[in-house]
């Protein structure tokens, strides 16, 4: 009887740790998926940067008739 509750105990514990991984396993790939999605923003933002400055600098100056 003492080693059938011991058992129970001891599959009782490892069932709550394996809880306890899970849940810290979704925090961490919720924590990725945001820093990817923030990386990939600021990717976005820097290449619209990027190519904004590429185009003022090739862009050909306004005509200006003479005087």
């Amino acid at each position: 009887m003492e080693s059938f509750r011991l058992k129970n105990i001891i599959i009782l514990i490892l069932a709550l740790m394996n809880l306890c991984l899970l849940g810290l396993l979704g925090v961490r790939l919720t924590t990725g998926y945001s820093a990817q999605a923030e990386a990939r923003q600021q990717m976005v933002q820097l290449f619209a940067a990027e190519v904004s400055l590429w185009m003022t600098a090739l862009s050909p100056a306004p005509h200006r008739p003479p005087a």
